[in-house]
């Protein structure tokens, strides 16, 4: 074939490389531009019409790209983007309020996410959230449309950052569009990446990235339907690690809700917290609350569930009612209080939380922003507050008291009013139990009776535990996948406050009474007496203890102890000599539907209602998978520098001379060189040779050849000297500038 064949050859398959790029570079933009507006427009409820804004930004961006070279296409991007804003602006006051209801959505998903209350951007008049998601859309492709007339991935990189981060944070779904939106920006980087006059063998390699980044993502999707349970292992896996790194330390006790697997009690004489109080006093100190038991753990309420009570949780601190400090609210309601004051340095125990005195008084130590009450997070090592030195027996009788005197006052009514509201989040909260515990606790305790008092169930749990659970602090539990509550009454029968303050919880809502687990630290009154007013006391691991807790209606939470050695006579004087709370009838049918779904009813409808969703974990896969393709496309890029520079050695003396001067101007191109360097390294001398070399019909010396590569040395030195550090990584091992 002759050479004037092979050029043509070689031109045509430039030219199908070229177009290949370019259609690469125009169909992923334009595949991104969809993904990404349905993406983003899915995440905002308020955005009513997402997907007719999405249809008509795609439209205009396919117009923008593949009108590019006419006049009117160069400016269709631009023109839209400049419209919708014009307008944005001339609706100022609609465009502005329609802006704080996709806030106000976003503030929303916070809510779930953190379990905490984000007041809302109050909005007066009409808005148009549509409006504000058009310029959103119109700056998408315009981005795009720059990015892809440009060759240069960085205006792009906005769109990739944004669906990232909405994703990684759970506000957008990683659905469907995410996948689209993976292929699209692939797409624009094998467009943008592609050298121009590549041989056609450029097309294959980019077809089999493009195929194996499809074939990657396609696998990724596929555990998302047979591994929805280990997901939820996994999940709990990493927040377990994480929690035990931050806050816990080797000598803690308490297993804070895990109750698979759990082992023999191993106290430590280690120093756990540290206590000044003006009045000794036996104290059931908090920390871990459990309000979920699912059969495995107790665990919090989930973001989700709280989200739906943060108007609830406003209204109430608003109104100056946190829950954690209800006891010492009510009692000193009913009754005269004298308040003492609690000093706690915490040691060695979980830092996560503040470990407080049930009747803990004021709100000094709140957190306003909170929904719901489980516990009191820390804020320090160190801390103060103020209390009550009340027992049972006083919240008892400030029930009754608060039951009589409530319409004395407009404090009391008030307090009421709060108290009823608080109390209606607990009754459709603390009541749920797993099918499978409901039915081993109603096999043993034998009792078909729908309507109890709270005596009679006291004692109904109170009994049961004394006469068939034996207490051993060396009690192994080998539950398994088997629920903790049906494997310790079915076949252990032993345990220590862990089982016994976990039974005693589920007992109590079997029967209709709210209650939930708890983990701290106890001073029995006993050894309370040994210490003087204002004394400090060290409370080392010892002192770490599990019980119950149920809710006082109008009162609060109270403890419910169970563990043998630590049950006192201080529960029956209260509960059984005062006719309130003992009067109340509960009744088991008006306990809420089980929120622990069986797990192939799960399986069937997570299945259904995640139809070709895939969890965010997936996308490592083919993260993952596209890393690998970019890095085979860079080491084939270096390989081809390598062979370039080869070939320059082994050429002749003025095919050498043309290409070595080529090479060093490639480079000057990538750094600012002054005249002077330029001088210095006797550019104008270099530049007469190569013009020699290309245009002179007489051979090359060697020494106007060494001449050449010691300016393209020189050059390379001085564009080293130029380049920051980023720069040198950049030059070197992305763009492949130099070896």
């Amino acid at each position: 074939m002759s050479e004037k064949n092979i050029s043509i050859v070689q031109s045509k398959n430039n030219a199908y490389t070229n177009a290949a790029a370019k259609l690469f570079a125009r169909v992923g933009a334009v595949l991104s531009c969809m993904a990404f507006i349905l993406l983003i427009g899915e995440g905002f409820a308020s955005v009513k019409n997402y997907i007719i804004i999405a249809i008509g930004s795609t439209v205009v961006c396919a117009c923008s790209l593949f009108l590019g070279k006419n006049k009117i296409g160069q400016y269709i991007a631009p023109g839209f983007f400049a419209a919708s804003v014009i307008a944005a602006l001339l609706l100022n006051d609609i465009a502005k309020n329609g802006m704080l209801l996709m806030a106000n959505d976003f503030l929303g998903f916070l809510s779930l996410k953190t379990g905490k209350i984000y007041l809302d951007f109050s909005i007066e008049g009409f808005a148009l959230p549509e409006l504000v998601f058009t310029v959103i859309s119109m700056f998408a492709v315009l981005l795009l449309s720059i990015s892809v007339s440009l060759k240069n991935i960085l205006p792009a990189l906005p769109v990739i950052i944004i669906a990232a981060m909405g994703c990684s944070c759970g506000f957008l779904s990683t659905g469907i569009y995410l996948f689209l939106l993976f292929i699209g920006i692939l797409l624009i980087f094998l467009g943008i990446f592609i050298p121009e006059n590549r041989s056609f063998a450029g097309i294959k390699a980019a077809a089999a990235i493009i195929a194996f980044v499809l074939i990657c993502c396609a696998i990724s999707i596929i555990p998302a339907y047979f591994t929805e349970g280990k997901n939820e292992e996994l999940h709990c896996f990493i927040n377990d690690s994480v929690h035990s790194l931050l806050y816990d330390s080797r000598s803690n006790s308490m297993p804070e809700g895990k109750l698979k697997n759990i082992g023999k009690l191993n106290y430590s004489d280690a120093p756990a917290l540290e206590i000044k109080v003006e009045q000794p006093q036996k104290l059931y100190i908090k920390g871990f609350v459990g309000e979920v038991y699912d059969g495995q753990r107790w665990t919090a309420l989930s973001k989700e569930t709280l989200a739906e009570y943060s108007d609830t949780f406003f209204w109430l601190h608003q109104n100056g009612f946190y829950a954690q400090s209800e006891n010492a609210a009510a009692f000193s309601l009913a009754d005269s209080a004298v308040l003492k004051k609690i000093e706690v340095k915490n040691l060695s125990s979980c830092k996560k939380y503040a470990y407080v005195p049930y009747t803990l008084a004021g709100n000094s130590i709140l957190d306003f922003s909170l929904i719901g009450d489980k516990t009191v997070y820390s804020f320090g090592n160190s801390y103060s507050a103020e209390y009550l030195p009340a027992g049972l027996s006083e919240m008892f009788k400030a029930q009754i008291e608060l039951s009589d005197r409530q319409k004395s006052s407009d404090k009391i009514s008030s307090y009421i009013t709060n108290e009823s509201a608080y109390r209606d989040f607990v009754y459709d909260n603390y009541l749920t139990l797993p099918e499978t515990a409901e039915a081993a606790i109603s096999y043993h305790l034998k009792d078909d009776s729908d309507a109890l008092t709270f005596t009679e169930i006291i004692e109904t749990v109170l009994d049961y535990l004394e006469n068939n659970i034996e207490y051993d602090e060396n009690a192994i539990t080998h539950n398994g996948d088997t629920d903790f509550i049906k494997y310790f009454l079915d076949s252990s029968n032993r345990g220590y406050s862990v089982h016994y303050a976990t039974a005693a919880a589920a007992m109590l809502r079997y029967f209709g009474v709210p209650a939930r687990y708890v983990e701290g630290y106890f001073i029995s009154a006993d050894e309370a007496a040994e210490y003087g007013e204002n004394a400090s006391i060290i409370l080392d691991e010892s002192h770490a203890h599990a019980w119950a807790e149920y809710y006082l209606d109008g009162v609060g939470w109270v403890p419910f102890e169970t563990t043998p050695g630590y049950i006192d006579d201080e529960l029956e004087q209260a509960a059984f000599s005062f006719s309130g709370e003992s009067g109340k009838i509960y009744y088991q049918s008006d306990k809420p539907i089980t929120n622990v779904i069986k797990k192939e009813n799960k399986d069937k409808l997570t299945e259904l209602q995640n139809s070709f969703r895939f969890n965010a974990a997936y996308l490592v896969f083919p993260i993952v998978a596209a890393l690998f393709a970019f890095i085979i496309y860079i080491i084939i890029k270096r390989k081809r520098l390598c062979a370039k520079l080869a070939a320059i050695g082994k050429a002749d003396n003025k095919s050498a001379i043309a290409m070595q001067f080529g090479y060093a101007e490639m480079l000057r191109k990538h750094a600012d060189v002054p005249p002077e360097a330029l001088h210095d390294m006797n550019y104008d001398s270099v530049f007469s040779i190569n013009k020699e070399a290309l245009f002179s019909d007489h051979p090359m010396t060697d020494e106007q050849r060494s001449t050449v590569f010691e300016y393209s040395a020189k050059m390379l030195e001085f564009c080293k000297k130029r380049w920051n550090t980023g720069q040198k990584l950049l030059n070197r091992w992305i763009k492949c500038l130099y070896i």
